[in-house]
């Protein structure tokens, strides 16, 4: 088992990630010891097994058709100006790209990197991961504010498409939640299902 060890200033406490090629990640604060985070580790033992047979058993993606590459390069900056302007929000410039391990990224200076292989995502989990990156414009962590934000837009997005059999029925599982961010905990098991 390869793992890979990142020493985070942003991260505040050990935690672990298996990425969708079956990478273990194995990510600590900056002022944590790697001794504490390799026990970690080992303690998760049976966790890391259980999901990367997971991930050996899933059938790998088809990569995106020429057809779809050019969808995706017209459809998601199309989406990200609308949910911008929506959020009032802003953005400097926009990239899409084949990204393999991750779905978007916001740089400091605003750029907004977007997976292209959203393409391929129910269109209302593209849009989470767009708000997700425009919320980065004004948070660049995780922290409270963030989430806060990330929450708040969601809910007024999906609010728009409330009559929507699926938006209703995520927005009804996120009422009857119980974790601190609920609608946002209910699109990410949703973002893992379409994994």
């Amino acid at each position: 088992m390869q793992v890979r060890l990142n020493r985070s200033v942003r991260a505040r406490r050990i935690s672990l990630r298996i990425s969708r090629d079956g990478e273990v990640v194995l990510t600590y604060p900056w002022y944590g010891r790697k001794a504490d985070a390799l026990r970690f580790l080992q303690q998760k033992q049976d966790w890391v097994q259980a999901h990367l047979q997971q991930v050996a058993a899933r059938p790998a993606a088809a990569p995106l058709s020429e057809e779809e590459q050019i969808r995706a390069k017209e459809y998601l900056p199309q989406r990200l100006s609308e949910i911008a302007a929506f959020c009032h929000l802003s953005y400097s410039r926009v990239t899409i790209r084949d990204m393999h391990t991750r779905l978007g990224s916001c740089s400091r200076s605003g750029h907004i990197t977007l997976a292209s292989g959203l393409i391929r995502r129910p269109w209302y989990l593209s849009d989470a991961v767009i708000i997700h990156e425009l919320c980065h414009t004004v948070h660049m962590d995780h922290q409270e504010g963030f989430h806060q934000l990330m929450e708040g837009l969601c809910r007024r997005w999906l609010a728009v498409y409330a009559q929507d059999p699926e938006i209703a029925a995520l927005l009804s599982e996120a009422s009857h939640s119980r974790a601190r961010y609920p609608l946002s905990h209910a699109l990410r098991r949703r973002q893992l299902r379409a994994l």
